[in-house]
């Protein structure tokens, strides 16, 4: 599992133009920090140095409780489940259940999801999918049983549910955001590609509480895969898209496949079914 924290700081210098590079005026990077009075103060605290490092800190859970987040040479690091190590795998579950008071979603679930592996989760409404999706991105914590997580969190890309972007800045802020988080190498063309490839482009200056459903699930992708992470997280994600924004997801599935580890939770496991190496069906 991840060693060390690292920090990682908002960089406010942009990188050098390309073919494809994003265009920013002078101040685009503040107005992206400062947009919309009050509501704008939300990207300032997301940039807060402390939460950036908590996702550089690797998680193990173990009977409910949480054991390690990353910390190098913490005591307690030796006495940790190595499950996922010993296996090989990214994700190592043991007898995980989750609760939430009286009502048990998840009841002793184990199951492995190797490196380069792409596991489909399936089941009906209520099953648990979203919730055990979460648990795997580190967003909730089992009420019981054994849960690695190999990659630190800022390996690992989640979609869920909701786009996680900011309303009031643009498609092009919110990635630049992002990217300035998550110290992506060449950001702009990096963005640029990213904007084109899923069809963004001409959207890039439309702010996000302006796009459609579709197009927030496009920009909600390109966020998820921004920075390359080793761990794709996905959960439901071709809802909101059209015929087109289908076929270009899978695309871009297959051309990750045995170079990125997924897990991918969806009510069509047929359409991915060539691609899966596993299935992983809840009740």
């Amino acid at each position: 599992m991840g060693g060390g924290t690292r920090r990682h700081e908002a960089a406010h210098r942009l990188g050098g133009a390309g073919p494809r590079a994003v265009p920013f005026a002078r101040g685009d990077h503040r107005r992206a920090a400062c947009r919309g009075g009050r509501r704008g103060r939300a990207p300032e605290r997301f940039l807060d140095r402390r939460r950036v490092a908590e996702d550089n800190r690797s998680l193990a859970v173990h009977g409910g409780r949480l054991l390690r987040r990353g910390g190098r040479g913490r005591p307690g690091d030796r006495r940790q489940p190595a499950l996922a190590r010993a296996g090989g795998s990214v994700i190592a579950a043991r007898e995980l259940s989750k609760r939430y008071g009286f009502k048990r979603v998840l009841d002793g679930l184990t199951f492995d999801l190797e490196r380069g592996g792409f596991l489909v989760v399936t089941g009906p409404n209520g099953a648990g999918k979203t919730t055990l999706l979460r648990m795997c991105a580190g967003l909730a914590i089992p009420s019981s049983g054994t849960l690695e997580v190999e990659p630190v969190r800022s390996a690992i890309g989640f979609l869920g549910h909701e786009p996680l972007v900011y309303r009031e800045l643009t498609a092009l802020e919110n990635l630049d955001l992002y990217g300035r988080l998550y110290r992506v190498p060449e950001r702009r063309e990096r963005i640029g590609m990213l904007l084109e490839r899923f069809g963004l482009w001409e959207a890039r200056g439309e702010r996000a509480s302006a796009l459609s459903r579709g197009q927030l699930q496009r920009l909600a992708l390109c966020r998820a895969l921004l920075h390359k992470p080793e761990l794709l997280i996905l959960d439901e994600p071709f809802s909101g898209l059209d015929a087109d924004g289908a076929e270009l997801l899978d695309r871009e599935l297959a051309g990750m496949r045995g170079q990125r580890t997924l897990l991918v939770a969806t009510h069509d496991p047929e359409r991915v079914a060539p691609l899966a190496s596993g299935r992983l069906a809840l009740a």
